[in-house]
């Protein structure tokens, strides 16, 4: 990303075409080395919402269920811990199947997966655990309004995609 580029992430193929030319056998995304083409992020940050909107309802029925089966088998007792359950599910869920599935449930279901910044590949668990941990944090800190951010950086990235070293792209097909 130079300012050879126009800023805009966009790299030529090895045979010096144009910005418009894309290796397609170069990464899953059609990219080259994390640099996506731009057709891959076109509505990216309106589908991360929705993506979300269905993972917080799934997240919302299993840590209603978790937390009504942890109260009756503890007779109650549970009842002292249960945040801590759920922020610990909720951290679970974004980590375990961003780092397996490179998507969250709601991602894979609107067509978003998560890459690398760097090597175009699945983000390691270690990566989806930051971007999971920071985006929690992140959020917690601001109310909400460093979901903004997206809408003046380059390729649309997040605090959390920024700091976990991840972009959110189109499936490819």
């Amino acid at each position: 990303m130079s300012d050879k580029d126009g800023g805009q992430g966009h790299l030529p193929t090895s045979g010096g075409g144009n910005d418009a030319q894309w290796d397609e056998a170069t990464s899953p995304t059609g990219g080259y080395a994390g640099y996506a083409p731009p057709s891959s992020k076109e509505g990216v940050i309106f589908k991360r919402i929705i993506a979300y909107i269905i993972d917080v309802i799934i997240l919302t029925v299993v840590s209603y269920a978790t937390a009504t089966l942890l109260i009756i088998l503890t007779l109650g007792l549970a009842f002292f811990v249960i945040g801590g359950v759920i922020i610990a599910l909720a951290l679970w869920y974004h980590t375990f199947f961003i780092g397996r599935n490179a998507a969250t449930p709601g991602m894979a279901l609107i067509g978003l997966e998560v890459r690398d910044i760097m090597t175009d590949k699945p983000p390691s668990y270690g990566q989806a655990f930051v971007a999971t941990a920071t985006f929690y944090l992140s959020i917690v800190m601001t109310f909400w309004i460093v979901l903004l951010v997206p809408l003046f950086t380059h390729r649309n990235r997040t605090v959390h995609d920024l700091i976990s070293g991840t972009v959110v792209v189109r499936r490819s097909s």
